[in-house]
């Protein structure tokens, strides 16, 4: 399938957290046709699952924090499991391999209850971790 700019603009809204409805609203397109859009696109390729973000600050006590990790030995092997491993935790949201000082970051969503215990128990017990710090985000601004 080869996409148009409308299918562009409509990945990039959903991709910012839109609506399939409000998504119509905004191409001017009807909803029924938003919807085709999203199954034409999902059917395609460009869409791989769904994954809902939930917003931590409206409840009070959510946070949002970077969680980087320096290896002993980042080896291939190494980095692949211990990202397979950490994501697995349901408050990991992405992973990224890094070049330089840290090996691995991790963003995460959770309380502090739940980042404290993920950076204590499933992260620092690793055996191939030499050390972590983790980044509290105060403020997101999207571009």
């Amino acid at each position: 399938m080869d996409m148009n700019s409308n299918d562009f603009e409509f990945l990039n809204l959903l991709k910012k957290g839109e609506s399939i409805k409000v998504i119509g609203q905004k191409l001017g397109i009807p909803k029924s046709t938003a919807y085709y859009q999203f199954n034409k696109l999902k059917k395609s390729g460009y869409i791989q699952g769904l994954k809902v973000n939930i917003d931590y600050e409206k409840n009070g006590d959510g946070k949002t924090a970077l969680i980087m990790v320096e290896m002993n030995e980042p080896t291939d092997g190494n980095l692949s499991s211990t990202i397979k491993k950490i994501s697995e935790n349901r408050i990991v949201s992405s992973a990224f391999v890094l070049k330089g000082e840290w090996n691995l970051m991790f963003t995460v969503n959770g309380t502090d209850e739940n980042i404290d215990r993920l950076v204590k128990s499933d992260i620092s017990d690793d055996k191939v971790i030499k050390r972590t710090q983790t980044l509290f985000i105060t403020k997101h601004i999207e571009f």
